[in-house]
């Protein structure tokens, strides 16, 4: 067994060539494998530190807990950490939201900080009795304002309803009517705080948007009941402790955490993303193993004579095959580690120079940083899954030189089998190439196995580099479908709903008083019933509302949707930008809109779920008239028509700032034509801005509308965002890139392993023909001829499976979001010119290998 190891250790070093190119290919698979699960993995790691930086590391709490409950999830197995708070009561606070008019103190425990995301804006923690902390909304939200160091007097009892005294717990909203309160504070006592500083709003797992109370938190008097945040030693495994351990009280998940700590979703982006994963986990072992197994494969050829001496000697099958394996294990031993130090600095260097370009990615003002997170876990099975393909690639060519007998190894029967009908030549092939071209035409008849398998190569690499393309382009739609926003856009917006105490007026006054504005507007809306008769609407529509079980009205659509009401000059360029006539949208006599015909909306299938764009309004119904019903009627009723819109025109793009859907466009001069009674009181505003410094601006109009205690949680960013946008495209074709520069390398040592290796084999053939006569020139053509046909048989064989391959990669991209099928044809392009270029360059790097030989002592050799 040591003389066999030993010879395949001598047979390796003497073909380096071969040797060099099968270690730079294991290498290179290594490096991708470890870039993949390591780049994975941190980034995994780095959603999770996002969601624990913005949100908190807690990943389940329970609400309505007994002290001897909150006890016992401390010490329920499998919990890893846990704080409490504990309600000390809710009190009128004399907020302006009628929904929210109250304040609620809770009595927090002094680590609870390192479960649940507090973020201070001003002063600091409460660290005795009688100190209170404040949200920030309580000021911009409920327009009551206390300075830090102020005193706060307020009375704090149980929120129960009336009838029947039953408590009602945080996430229960407001019980009222317009006439009626259904809820009362009862056992009231007088609190006396002192305010020691402000914070951010809790996130809204935490403190329901339906919570009638502003939350406010210090660390003594509780008297109700307990909310604990807890952590599980094994968040993965968070599934199967749920349902091994019951609520005390209201469970809820974290679920951005949940998602991010790998537990199992089946909405549709974590489909498209595990879909991703998997293709390019096939992407990369096909690569992989199409280069390792050639490599293998020419090395078992070559050493089949070899092998026939050794079984004549005494080798059994058990020692040939444990010789191809060894040989497998030792350029394992060397590619894998070295795969493994480039994978992990090819990542760890990459992640490092993209590290600012991931901090605003997912939230706003977020200081977490994309790092390398090594997991040795995670390296052993990079390692493990490199080494069985190496030793996959490695069994076939093992199994061949085992099934050949000792006399048909020597003689090489197996190589070169042969019939007069399959030598036999074209007569086109002697015309246009000549003898030269016959002999290459012979030889791919003579020699099949080698001909296929460069065939094989070069269609392995088309098809890899090409699907690696398409991979990178859908990936990147993906991802700017998933976080970018339609047409043109203002830099910063805001939001005034209809039920706050401030005029657009009053708002646009406060806005525009900062500096840096180029251009400011609004546009005020309205929710709307649409209805439209079964004959005036699209097909599409009714193709996907059917779809989505949604049924006809008396033979009438229903689609929700707004009205809008566009300041006249920009209501003028929108008309002109879109082509109509401006001056038919300005008759108060009869009033018409502009139709954003466009409705984007999630469809729900037995195969999952997806958004889909698609028309409301037929075209051809232009002009008509819209009915509209009324919209505190059951859905599922046809409903009161209440009114008619008329529409003069189509558009498919929204104005300007504003997303997708269905919204009818009048100029503000129009207002009180159009609305109805008691339509003005329920308008909301939309401000849009364009400035010459978004992050100054934004933070000046947030510090204006505190002053003027009008609510900025509706102040929006939109450039931010979409610069975080960008970064994150721009991060994906990093990646992507660099992900197809590894495949290309691998296809080209593919190529080359293969084309030079196969024309080294034939040394003695070429050597032949040169003692017969043949020139350089006759070997030129006859190579040229090789290369065409070896090209243009790994074109015809790879395009279509590249085609079959993309539209594979285009149904699972089509899972998140509807879009249209292509083919990156530039990849096209370059992949059929680099097969000639790559092949051509081969050849003659082995031809002029060859040509330093000398004839008669090429003839003598009869191996490698």
């Amino acid at each position: 067994m040591n003389i066999l190891h030993r010879f395949t250790r001598k047979s390796l070093k003497e073909n380096r060539s071969r040797t060099i190119v099968t270690i730079i290919g294991i290498v290179l698979s290594m490096a991708l494998f470890t870039a993949v699960i390591e780049g994975a993995y941190s980034g995994q790691q780095f959603l999770v530190r996002s969601v624990i930086e913005q949100e908190g590391s807690w990943l389940l709490y329970e609400s309505g807990l007994t002290g001897d409950q909150a006890d016992a999830i401390r010490t329920l197995d499998g919990v890893a950490d846990s704080a409490s708070w504990q309600e000390v009561g809710w009190g009128e606070i004399g907020s302006s939201n009628e929904f929210k008019p109250y304040l609620r103190v809770v009595s927090v425990q002094p680590d609870i900080g390192e479960l649940l995301a507090i973020h201070l804006i001003a002063g600091r923690m409460p660290e005795k009795e009688g100190e209170i902390l404040l949200p920030t909304h309580l000021a911009s939200n409920g327009d009551v304002r206390y300075q830090e160091g102020e005193e706060l007097v307020v009375s704090l009892g149980q929120r129960v309803l009336k009838e029947t005294g039953e408590e009602l717990p945080a996430e229960v909203g407001y019980m009222c009517s317009e006439t009626e309160t259904f809820e009362e504070i009862t056992d009231v006592r007088e609190y006396h705080f002192t305010v020691v500083g402000f914070y951010s709003r809790l996130d809204v797992s935490v403190e329901k948007y339906e919570c009638p109370g502003y939350t406010a938190l210090t660390c003594a008097g509780g008297r109700g009941a307990y909310t604990t945040f807890y952590t599980l030693k094994h968040p993965e495994s968070l599934k199967k402790w749920v349902e091994n351990h019951e609520a005390f009280g209201s469970r809820e998940v974290h679920d951005d955490l949940r998602r991010f700590y790998g537990v199992l979703s089946t909405d549709s982006y974590m489909m498209v993303l595990y879909g991703f994963a998997a293709v390019l986990v096939f992407l990369i072992s096909f690569g992989s193993i199409s280069l390792i197994y050639n490599s293998f494969s020419i090395s078992v050829s070559e050493r089949t004579r070899q092998f026939g001496i050794l079984k004549s000697v005494g080798a059994t099958n058990r020692q040939i095959r444990s010789s191809v394996y060894y040989e497998a294990l030792v350029l394992a031993g060397i590619g894998i580690p070295i795969g493994l130090l480039a994978g992990c600095a090819g990542i760890g260097i990459t992640l490092y120079l993209l590290r600012d370009a991931f901090t605003n990615v997912f939230y706003a003002g977020s200081t977490t940083q994309m790092r390398l997170v090594l997991h040795p876990v995670a390296l052993l099975i990079a390692a493990a899954v490199c080494l069985v393909t190496t030793l996959i690639s490695a069994s076939i060519p093992a199994r061949r030189a085992i099934r050949i007998s000792p006399i048909d190894a020597i003689r090489q029967r197996d190589d070169v089998k042969l019939t007069r009908r399959e030598v036999k030549t074209s007569p086109l092939t002697q015309k246009l190439f000549g003898f030269e071209g016959t002999m290459a035409a012979k030889n791919f008849r003579r020699n099949r196995r080698s001909y296929r398998s460069t065939v094989v190569s070069l269609f392995l690499s088309i098809v890899l580099f090409i699907s690696a393309s398409s991979f990178c382009a859908y990936l990147t739609d993906a991802v700017g479908t998933a976080t970018g926003v339609t047409g043109e856009t203002p830099d910063i917006t805001y939001l005034l709903f209809s039920d706050e105490n401030h005029t657009p007026d009053e708002v646009m006054d406060t806005l525009t008083g900062v500096g840096g504005l180029k251009s400011s507007m609004y546009m005020e809306t309205k929710g709307e019933r649409y209805l439209l008769p079964q004959d005036a609407v699209s097909p599409d529509f009714l193709e996907y509302e059917k779809e989505n079980g949604h049924i006809m009205l008396n033979d009438m659509a229903e689609e929700y949707g707004i009205v809008a009401f566009l300041d006249d000059s920009f209501f003028r360029e929108f008309c002109q930008a879109n082509g109509l006539a401006v001056e038919d949208y300005f008759d108060r006599e009869n009033p018409r809109a502009i139709l954003l015909n466009q409705i984007k909306n999630w469809i729900y299938t037995e195969d999952g779920s997806k958004i889909v764009t698609y028309p409301f309004l037929d075209e051809s119904a232009i002009p008509c008239e819209i009915s509209v019903g009324d919209l505190g009627q059951d859905p599922g009723e046809m409903p009161e028509i209440i009114g008619t819109y008329a529409v003069g025109g189509i558009v498919t793009k929204p104005f300007y700032g504003q997303e997708s859907g269905i919204t009818l466009y009048y100029p503000r001069s129009m207002k009180e034509r159009v609305l109805r009674d008691g339509d003005e009181e329920k308008l909301s505003a939309n401000f849009y801005f364009q400035t010459t410094n978004h992050a100054k601006a934004y933070e000046d109009m947030k510090k204006a509308l505190i002053a003027a205690g009008m609510e900025t949680s509706s102040l929006y960013d939109r450039t931010a965002d979409e610069e975080a946008t960008r970064m994150l495209v721009m991060v994906v074709n990093v990646f992507s890139y660099g992900f197809i520069i590894i495949i290309s390398l691998i296809a080209m040592a593919n190529i080359f392993n293969t084309i030079s290796t196969s024309v080294m084999l034939r040394r003695r053939e070429f050597a032949m023909l040169r003692s017969i006569g043949m020139g350089n020139k006759g070997f030129r053509r006859m190579m040229t001829y090789e290369c065409l046909i070896y090209g243009l048989k790994g074109i015809a064989w790879g395009l279509p499976a590249s085609i079959a391959m993309t539209f594979v990669i285009w149904r699972i991209a089509e899972i998140g979001d509807e879009r249209s099928f292509y083919i990156p044809w530039y990849s096209v392009a370059i992949a059929v010119g680099s097969v000639f270029l790559v092949v051509f360059i081969t050849t003659l790097y082995a031809m002029k290998k060859l040509a330093k030989e000398n004839t008669v002592d090429a003839l003598k050799n009869e191996n490698l």
